[in-house]
């Protein structure tokens, strides 16, 4: 809000900022409920959130498989119009960013062995059918930090912390190195340029983003000024046109919209919630709480704008599966007591 001030259209940034803040007010509420519910009166009806978890994996795959019969359904659509897998991804990571909570849940209704077997037969075949490369690599960094993060260790959680700081200080100098001199390999390797992933596009993008927030590097242009930009200086080499509605990375975000002063405001945030979770959270607890962070961490960095309604919606909505079972961890490790 207070970035209106400094907006390229002060009255149009205000008015973006007041429908995010019906989302977020909206949400706060959601988290307070699932700070005050009763766990353990709940706790029957909670299998019901990997329940849905499984359920969108195994509709992404039939959806996918099958030539999207309920899409066309829903949608009215003729039998031979064609359906992007894309429109599918959304719904992949939905999945993504609730799926440790959700699995940390329902392993208090079913054994492990029975849990993995249920992540492989229903969750497994979606990701290995999905376009939405952002779904698979949020999965995997957030399993890389379930198995390996050292979470006793102090000194790894300022480690991670200190990591992110770099990152978000040097996003818009690194980027436009990148681009420079790493672009055309990486389009080349199939998986990243060739294989639907657009790494060229998205590294043009944070290059043009990062220079032009780099003209106002401490207050930015304010809130959403992607959208009005229309001038970017683009080499269009991967990416035609030279306005975006968004620069597809939260820090490159920060930056245009809020300068330095914002990135650090963001990485204040992220230092917040890691001390939350060593100094107020069990090992068992923070098993939930970092993989879900990293997760999301991961989408933001190259998916979507932090902006979109239906992505802030969904930190909602993932921050309170986190919670339930975090709470649910809790309730299970007194009763075992």
């Amino acid at each position: 809000l207070a970035s209106c001030l400094w907006a390229i259209d002060p009255g149009d940034a205000l008015g973006r900022a007041l429908r995010m803040a019906l989302v977020v007010v909206s949400g706060a509420f959601l988290v307070n409920l699932s700070l005050l519910l009763d766990v353990a009166r709940v706790r029957p009806y909670l299998w019901l959130l990997p329940a849905a978890v499984m359920t969108i994996a195994v509709l992404v795959f039939v959806e996918l498989e099958c030539g999207a019969p309920l899409h066309r359904l829903v949608r009215g659509m003729a039998a031979g119009e064609f359906v992007p897998p894309a429109k599918f991804n959304r719904a992949m990571v939905t999945m993504a960013l609730c799926f440790f909570p959700a699995m940390a849940i329902l392993r208090h209704y079913v054994p492990m062995k029975n849990m993995v077997g249920l992540i492989v037969a229903l969750v497994f075949p979606a990701l290995l059918v999905t376009e939405s490369q952002s779904a698979q690599l949020a999965l995997f960094f957030g399993t890389v930090f379930l198995a390996a993060f050292p979470y006793k260790r102090k000194a790894a959680w300022c480690v991670l912390f200190g990591g992110i700081v770099i990152f978000m200080l040097a996003a818009p100098f690194v980027s436009t190195w990148v681009l420079r001199n790493l672009a055309m390999d990486v389009q080349s390797v199939p998986l990243l340029g060739q294989g639907g992933a657009y790494a060229g596009n998205r590294l043009e993008i944070w290059d043009y983003v990062s220079r032009y927030a780099l003209q106002k590097p401490f207050l930015g242009f304010g809130i959403e000024a992607a959208r009005e930009i229309t001038d970017f200086d683009s080499h269009e080499i991967f990416q035609e046109g030279k306005s975006i509605l968004h620069p597809h990375n939260f820090v490159l975000q920060l930056w245009l919209e809020f300068g330095v002063i914002g990135a650090l405001c963001g990485a204040g945030l992220i230092g917040y919630l890691l001390n939350l979770m060593r100094t107020k959270l069990s090992p068992a607890q923070c098993r939930i709480a970092l993989p879900t962070l990293i997760a999301v961490l991961s989408v933001a960095s190259t998916g979507y704008g932090m902006w979109q309604g239906w992505w802030l919606g969904l930190l909602f909505l993932s921050a309170t599966f986190c919670i339930l079972a975090i709470r649910l961890e809790a309730v299970s490790t007194k009763t075992m007591a």
